[in-house]
């Protein structure tokens, strides 16, 4: 990773390829990380190392994070979501929260596929 010395907040979109080794970073300023279709994190770097033997598998690590909202599928109104659905028509809002069941019972079809080829579910992790 190189460090940038200064200008605007970077988007990074990690569902195009893009590795922290690829990125421009300056530490201690906001970096907008977007995967799935449009899920955004404003994350801000506060140190940077090569990898060691002995790291965790999973780099980098969270270290610090806010208070987790554990939202409810907007469907069924009962179950803990588990899936994030962007543009579909199920949902009222996009992105659409969804628990197990609303996406098995409205996106899937029972050959396997999606119902709504629009609508790709994506796992949520929270």
């Amino acid at each position: 990773a190189a460090l940038d010395d200064g200008g605007e907040v970077q988007v990074v979109d990690v569902t195009r390829g893009a590795r922290v080794g690829d990125m421009r970073l300056r530490l201690g300023a906001p970096c907008m990380l977007s995967h799935c279709g449009g899920c955004e994190h404003l994350v801000a770097w506060t140190s940077l190392r090569e990898r060691r033997r002995g790291d965790p598998a999973r780099l980098p690590a969270r270290v610090l994070s806010g208070r987790v909202q554990q939202r409810k599928c907007g469907v069924c109104i009962r179950s803990q979501a588990t899936f994030v659905v962007y543009e579909g028509v199920l949902s009222s809002e996009s992105p659409g929260f969804l628990c197990a069941g609303c996406v098995q019972r409205g996106l899937m079809r029972a050959d396997g596929g999606r119902a709504d080829p629009a609508a790709t579910p994506y796992a949520y992790i929270h």
